[in-house]
């Protein structure tokens, strides 16, 4: 479904544009919209592999941009919660900022255990939660935290994953960023904008982020709870 070029062909174009459009929606949709396992793929990813950890130690563009973001928007006694952390690359770009109120939620076995040698005094001091992100983020309470955010997390939610949008929306005292490819083929995509307008938060700030070098391109959003 790719050119020999490596760009996507017009049939695996399509398919993303239909999938994002039935995904925004929670349309369920099989072998369209629910038809890959991420949740376990992440969860027993291999170091070496394409999702194992080693890819998220450094920070790369849009990780600073998201940052600049919730610094721009948080005092470092605030709440803050990564949702889909890995290594706890982003986590610990905070911690070393002054913010002592973290969480984290991270689904594979290998990147909790290898925070703790590569990162370790943010994973001391934090709180990391090893469960899938619909999991997890059904156990904290209203408004527990001042600022919500993901970074290429949502887009492994199939469209029955549609409940970690409310419980974001739930969980936040004021602010949700989002870092997430709303372009890809082969995943989930979906019009954040949308997904969380709908649910009554509303749009203050968006910019699309492209990787020097490469096709691939993300959307940076941050939106306010009224």
């Amino acid at each position: 479904m790719y050119k020999s070029s490596g760009e996507p062909t017009l049939l695996l174009l399509a398919r993303m544009q239909l999938a994002k459009f039935a995904a925004t929606r929670g349309w369920v949709i099989p072998l369209l919209t629910v038809h890959i396992d991420m949740a376990e793929r992440w969860r027993e990813a291999n170091p070496e592999s394409d999702l194992g950890y080693k890819h998220y130690l450094e920070l790369d563009d849009a990780a600073k941009k998201l940052l600049d973001q919730v610094k721009a928007r948080t005092n470092t006694g605030d709440s803050v919660i990564d949702l889909g952390c890995n290594v706890g690359r982003d986590l610990n770009e905070l911690w070393n900022a002054g913010y002592r109120s973290l969480t984290g939620v991270e689904i594979g076995l290998a990147p909790v255990r290898a925070m703790r040698e590569v990162f370790p005094e943010m994973a001391a001091g934090a709180r990391i939660v090893n469960k899938s992100m619909d999991e997890a983020i059904r156990e904290f309470r209203d408004a527990e935290f001042k600022l919500v955010y993901t970074h290429g997390s949502l887009i492994s939610l199939n469209a029955g994953k549609q409940s970690v949008f409310d419980h974001m929306c739930r969980i936040t005292q004021r602010w949700i960023i989002t870092v997430e490819n709303e372009w890809n083929p082969v995943l989930f995509p979906r019009d954040f904008s949308k997904v969380f307008t709908d649910r009554g938060m509303r749009q203050v700030y968006s910019e699309i982020i492209r990787k020097p070098g490469s096709r691939n391109q993300t959307v940076l959003r941050v939106f306010e709870k009224p």
